[in-house]
């Protein structure tokens, strides 16, 4: 996602339409509407950023996904956790090697860093920020009226880099919980996340005029993500044997994946961009 946020951020900031926000704020209308949303979604996003750090179960007192070493306060601590965690991978049993890095974990001085905490309330804050402002500006734009090609084909690809969270964000914690795919089904904030994102989409659908890429981005990036959620929740396994196969890649290789993916988003941003002849 550190690759593909940018050019999301940028091309959306390309049809921010500001004659419509002033209109929407100065003079109460259903123009308004979406601005109340946003403002009461911004009021709640911090409340539910910090349940994504805590990430306690509504019934149960404990925690279902493990903290990532550098979270930990104490150096030393975080230190063998992050050892442990790289040799795991090279044995057998991811299992039995999860098992044990969660009671490791959950030993000794579980005390996370206060600034890693300001850094990940931060970053999360951002990162569901601007979904939410995505998702209300697709609302603002449709009560206005149809939606053009050109301001459809630059969301459309805000949207499809904005699914790419979901199976990222799944990798990223199958990594740091070693496999176990057992939290996926308590996880509400990437939930929520994907009803923003279907929501979004639809109302987006419903609004567009003829000739968008709306069939070409949109409807692949949000089956591709369901396949993903799918076979995490079904085919765990599959999934794992897909990372590990990734995860045994030279880094150098891994990041020529990264540049290739990169040079791809910047054509289709640049192309998006464009103004027909």
């Amino acid at each position: 996602m550190v690759l593909v946020f940018p050019f999301a951020v940028a091309v959306f900031s390309c049809v921010v339409d500001t004659e419509l926000l002033k209109r929407s704020v100065t003079h109460f209308s259903t123009l308004t509407i979406p601005v109340i949303l946003f403002g009461i979604m911004l009021l709640v996003m911090p409340r539910m950023v910090y349940l994504d750090l805590k990430d306690v179960h509504p019934l149960r007192s404990e925690v279902h996904r493990l903290p990532q070493p550098y979270m930990y306060l104490d150096a030393v601590k975080m230190m063998e956790l992050n050892s442990f965690h790289e040799h795991a991978f090279a044995t057998n049993d991811l299992a039995k090697a999860a098992a044990e890095y969660k009671v490791q974990s959950s030993a000794g001085n579980n005390k996370f860093s206060p600034t890693m905490l300001v850094i990940f309330f931060v970053c999360n804050f951002i990162n569901v920020g601007f979904g939410v402002a995505l998702f209300c500006y697709i609302l603002l734009v449709s009560v206005a009226g149809k939606i053009g090609a050109d301001v459809c084909n630059h969301l459309v690809f805000v949207l499809a880099a904005g699914a790419v969270w979901f199976p990222a964000r799944a990798y990223a914690d199958w990594f740091i919980n070693l496999g176990d795919f057992s939290w996926i089904s308590t996880y509400q904030a990437a939930a929520v996340m994907a009803v923003l994102f279907i929501v979004g989409s639809i109302i987006l659908a419903l609004r567009m005029v003829e000739g968008s890429l709306y069939h070409r981005f949109v409807l692949p990036a949000g089956a591709i993500s369901a396949i993903v959620a799918v076979m995490a929740a079904l085919k765990p396994h599959w999934l794992t044997r897909t990372a590990l196969t990734l995860e045994a890649y030279d880094p150098i290789y891994r990041v020529g994946l990264g540049l290739i993916v990169v040079a791809l988003l910047f054509d289709i941003s640049s192309t998006i961009h464009q103004k027909p002849s």
